[in-house]
């Protein structure tokens, strides 16, 4: 280690993912972005969990779910390690989708069958939509905390407080989300003096901050640290309300299934034609919508959570494997 530190750098060290197989299939989502270099953070697990977070919100159905279940556990007979890989990340994906679907009531695109256990988004917009905001907090915050642990681990204790996502962006951000978090509820009307000192001061430390981490390591321009806040103030913000694409995906897969039998139900009274274009309704809908929410996952893990920790991209650790000796050699 010793050496590795005073002769290489981190992204030129090999570094080993040790994230157990459970999570083994998510690397193949980590690997689109890049592999984390060496005393680095491993986003796998966390990575992982957000990606089933976000998915389950866009494809909340207790049907869809259970049919893209099934459809990764027949993935699962192959011997092929690149279809047993997928199958798995379809398990994981549509049993998160019906675990959503049970939460807002929703099955085959149907709200009138399996009552929801909190609500039904269709008939609660708003709520619907600040869940969205709320994880993004999450995952936002997720990042920034990763980021911090990243900086403490290399030893830049400057970075760890005044970078753009160090401790004191962390402050100022929950600061901000707890005030307006505050302005939608029911507690009294905070002062204006307090809202802009309280946001002021977290900018100006940071900027002061990095002012003197500049004259110490002489990096960094004197118009960049200037506008360095607004630049995290922009970052924040817009890393947070990208997170309402959670609902609004979420209420497009219910306008979609209600296209879908609005068609069945305005055709002949036939019940086998009805019965023929739900069924291919659906099945239109599961392949689009599993396209479009994987990506708007893999949009979101990119953009909002990977880019505040995962910096330069380093070295997959392959091990000298001997070649077979041939047998009597």
């Amino acid at each position: 280690t010793a050496i590795g530190e005073s002769v290489f750098a981190d992204e030129e060290v090999p570094s080993l993912l040790g994230a157990s197989r459970i999570f083994a299939p998510f690397r193949l989502v980590l690997s689109v972005y890049g592999h984390p270099s060496y005393r680095s953070i491993d986003p796998t697990v966390p990575g992982a969990i957000f990606f089933l977070l976000f998915f389950g919100l866009m494809f909340a159905d207790i049907g869809h779910g259970a049919v893209l279940a099934l459809i990764g556990m027949l993935l699962l007979i192959p011997k092929h390690e690149t279809a047993r890989n997928a199958g798995k990340l379809l398990i994981g994906a549509g049993s998160a989708s019906a675990l959503c679907g049970l939460l807002f009531g929703s099955f085959f695109g149907l709200e009138d069958i399996v009552p929801a256990l909190l609500f039904h988004p269709a008939q609660h917009i708003s709520p619907f939509l600040f869940t969205g905001l709320g994880v993004g907090v999450g995952v936002v915050s997720a990042g920034i905390v990763l980021n911090i642990a990243k900086s403490f681990i290399r030893r830049e204790w400057a970075g760890a407080f005044f970078s753009q996502w160090g401790i004191i962006t962390l402050g100022f951000y929950w600061l901000c989300a707890g005030i307006i978090a505050a302005s939608f509820g029911n507690s009294a009307e905070l002062p204006a003096s307090f809202i802009i000192a309280s946001a002021v001061m977290p900018l100006a430390a940071m900027t002061i901050g990095e002012i003197v981490n500049a004259k110490l390591t002489h990096e960094g321009e004197f118009s960049e640290i200037i506008f360095h806040p607004v630049e995290v103030l922009l970052g924040l913000l817009s890393n947070t309300v990208s997170f309402v694409r959670l609902a609004a995906f979420g209420l497009c897969h219910i306008a979609l299934m209600s296209a879908v039998y609005i068609i069945a139900s305005s055709g002949p009274d036939d019940p086998v034609y009805r019965i023929s274009v739900s069924i291919e309704g659906n099945i239109l809908v599961i392949g689009l919508e599993l396209l479009v929410v994987t990506i708007q996952c893999l949009r979101l893990q990119f953009y909002e959570f990977f880019s505040k920790f995962f910096g330069a991209p380093g070295r997959r650790f392959s091990p000298l494997r001997a070649p077979h000796s041939r047998e009597g050699a």
